[in-house]
């Protein structure tokens, strides 16, 4: 976990301009152990390392009011409702803590790192 933490934030260094790359780490590690525990599952070094990433991205565009990802939109919901409910509930500290609300999109592309092969 050390090492994954240690190369994302080299990465998020370079990639992030306005937040507290060290507290974005932290919360996104207490992120991803929540879900991990709610979902019963274990996620791989390269799935952590994305989602240290793209979630430290995601939380300064949507502070910034930048242009949501463009992701395709799911019409097959149904097999995607438990675990979007367990990402939303795993995102919550971060929507709290910077005050915003990762959109449709967004999820299911953090879905698709997570629950997909």
């Amino acid at each position: 976990d050390k090492l994954i933490q240690n190369l994302s934030l080299e990465r998020l260094l370079s990639a992030v301009t306005i937040l507290d790359v060290h507290k974005v780490i932290k919360i996104v590690g207490k992120m991803i152990e929540r879900l991990e525990d709610s979902a019963k599952i274990h996620l791989s070094n390269n799935q952590r390392a994305t989602l240290y990433v793209h979630i430290s991205a995601l939380i300064e565009r949507l502070i910034r009011n930048d242009k949501p990802l463009e992701y395709a939109h799911v019409t097959d919901v149904e097999p995607r409702v438990q675990g979007l409910a367990q990402l939303r509930r795993a995102l919550s500290e971060i929507e709290t803590t910077y005050g915003v609300t990762v959109p449709e999109g967004e999820l299911n592309y953090l879905y698709d790192i997570v629950f997909t092969d």
